[in-house]
């Protein structure tokens, strides 16, 4: 792509942004070509290498016997390597050789490698978390190429090959070795794999030329689908009415949570250029920008194996994102890998940054988080009111208690900044009928208990089927999206301390921030005094207090107390911290 204005004639007219001349290049660098004779007559650049000759059918059978394959196998440790391309191993016999083919019923390499736990969980949601900001539509050239932010685990085989196409340094910067680092991903590492190797066909149809783009969108966005806790929708040609047109169908489309983020357009031939114009011909005026529902959208457009990425960022306006790939070149496949990890990075902060849910709730094992409403106002200012329960926040008490109408006021305010501000995420602790222990069912009165309803939240709703009681609240609050941080908090009635009901509240709100929210840190503030919630959080969730802040929390009649502030991290949270919690839930209600 020349780095000039754009000055290409086109069917209609669209603003797009000026290329600068020094605009860096989205095309990561190829391999030289070597000017040695050679007895390689074939015009193709792309020769799958002899393990992979032998896969046959179509590109989605094709991953998913690889998948298939490939999960069973066990891994060799680096000092103990092993030739994959001969399989040959001192000491074993010509049986527990290596078979390429995938239908002979062997594995693609040797049985007999020791296994190793895959890390595919935990590396998958650090590829593809949400940027820490919205970057401007200006700067996405550069963003959408930036490395990853692990590398992605390839066979030995597949990493040579590549070397003979693409810089070693920029293979080193995108992708580890399996075979060295001793981690396979069973989803992401064959799916990545065929679409490096994938048969770009020519002289088909549409729809067949769709298979090879589709190998690299669904080896990507799909692997993404399966381990981003965000509902996330991959459709094509189908209708889409928050942003499209009606009737005027993306030939692909990716939504979070029900928001169009990332579109594409795809022809069989023509000027790629000219095909992306239907990425904005198709948009309802006003649905990106400062008034839209998104700062900007990502799109891609098609010209058989060519593709070009834009950013939309008004009624008219395009800006191209990438330079025209060539998914028949095995540099520009590297390249395209690298920009969809980016697009599901970038689409995530697009999405994070407009939406925080107005309706949120979450169904436990033992209580439910439901939205605040006005039936649970006696329940609230009972709790609010109760010396035992707010006996470790006294900053937050009333003289006299909190009254039925103080509740409501507290609850109109929070709604507030949760519908409008985004300032936080409030829930309901509440707790069925059959799920209440009988030591605590007996000191229950019966005008506690709410009736069985269905309550709405945002993308459904949650069946009470039963009568429940409210015993308390807990929440996000200060959500600072920008900057990925919040602090989280719970008030439990008394009755239910002890029981398992404040490690689940607080599991299933932190489960939200870190995994819906993609925050990068969450704080939780205590006192001195209270020993359960400091020792709750320095043996159960296995953090240690961040600092004591000194006399921050007014007492009244000139008395402050000190806060002991702690802090769980996201990473702690993938590594540690959801695994504790998840097993002193379950240790709970073994009991």
């Amino acid at each position: 792509m020349t780095d000039k204005k754009l000055s290409h004639k086109v069917k209609a007219p669209v603003k797009r942004a000026a290329a600068s001349s020094r605009r860096q290049s989205t095309r990561l660098a190829a391999k030289p070509k070597s000017t040695a004779p050679t007895s390689d007559t074939s015009n193709k650049e792309i020769e799958n290498p002899a393990p992979l000759q032998e896969l046959a059918g179509g590109f989605m059978q094709r991953l998913d016997a690889i998948s298939r394959k490939l999960s069973q196998l066990a891994l060799h440790k680096p000092e103990e390597a092993i030739d994959i391309a001969t399989s040959k191993h001192k000491g074993k016999p010509a049986a527990a050789e290596a078979s390429s083919s995938v239908d002979s019923g062997k594995t693609l390499v040797p049985r007999y490698y020791p296994t190793v736990d895959s890390k595919e969980k935990e590396m998958c949601r650090k590829l593809f978390s949400p940027l820490s900001a919205v970057p401007s539509w200006k700067t996405l050239q550069s963003v959408l190429i930036e490395n990853p932010m692990v590398r992605i685990p390839i066979h030995r085989h597949t990493y040579d090959w590549l070397q003979t196409h693409v810089e070693d340094a920029v293979l080193k910067d995108i992708f580890d070795i399996v075979e060295e680092v001793g981690n396979i991903c069973p989803k992401l590492t064959p799916r990545v794999e065929a679409a490096l190797h994938v048969n770009v066909p020519s002289n088909v149809t549409e729809g067949m030329q769709q298979c090879a783009l589709d190998t690299f969108l669904m080896g990507i966005i799909g692997t993404a689908q399966e381990y981003v806790t965000i509902y996330t929708k991959v459709d094509r040609n189908a209708n889409e009415l928050s942003m499209t047109k009606n009737m005027c169908r993306p030939d692909y489309l990716l939504m979070l949570n029900g928001q169009l983020v990332f579109k594409g357009e795809e022809k069989k031939s023509g000027d790629v250029r000219n095909i992306a114009l239907e990425l904005t011909e198709k948009m309802i005026p006003g649905s990106v920008g400062k008034d839209g529902k998104l700062d900007f959208l990502l799109g891609y457009a098609t010209a058989g194996s060519n593709i070009l990425f834009e950013c939309i960022y008004g009624d008219d306006q395009m800006s191209e994102c990438s330079e025209i790939l060539n998914i028949e070149r095995v540099a520009d496949r590297v390249t395209l890998i690298v920009i969809l990890v980016n697009v599901m990075r970038v689409a995530r902060s697009l999405y994070n940054s407009r939406h925080v849910p107005q309706l949120a709730g979450i169904d436990g094992s033992l209580i439910t988080l439901i939205p605040p409403d006005k039936d649970q106002d006696t329940a609230m200012s009972r709790l609010l009111s109760d010396i035992e329960t707010m006996k470790y926040l006294k900053f937050m008490t009333r003289t006299g208690g909190f009254t039925k109408k103080d509740a409501a006021a507290r609850r109109v305010n929070r709604d507030e900044r949760q519908q409008q501000k985004k300032e936080l995420v409030n829930y309901t602790v509440a707790i069925k009928r059959s799920r209440i222990p009988q030591g605590i069912l007996q000191n229950i009165g019966d005008d506690e208990f709410l009736p069985a309803r269905e309550i709405p939240i945002d993308g459904g709703s949650i069946n009470m089927n039963e009568s429940y009681v409210v015993i308390g609240c807990c929440g996000l609050n200060n959500i600072d999206l920008s900057n990925r941080c919040s602090e989280a908090g719970i008030i439990l009635d008394a009755r239910f301390w002890r029981s398992g009901a404040s490690s689940e509240a607080l599991y299933l709100t932190l489960k939200f921030g870190f995994e819906t929210l993609c925050l990068h840190r969450i704080a939780l503030q205590t006192t001195e005094e209270n020993l359960g919630m400091r020792g709750w959080m320095e043996r159960v969730v296995g953090v240690d207090v961040e600092c004591i802040r000194k006399e921050v929390l007014y007492l009244g009649n000139d008395e402050y107390i000190d806060s002991w502030d702690y802090a769980i991290f996201d990473h702690q949270w993938y590594v540690s911290v959801e695994n504790n919690l998840q097993s002193r839930i379950v240790s709970r209600n073994k009991h």
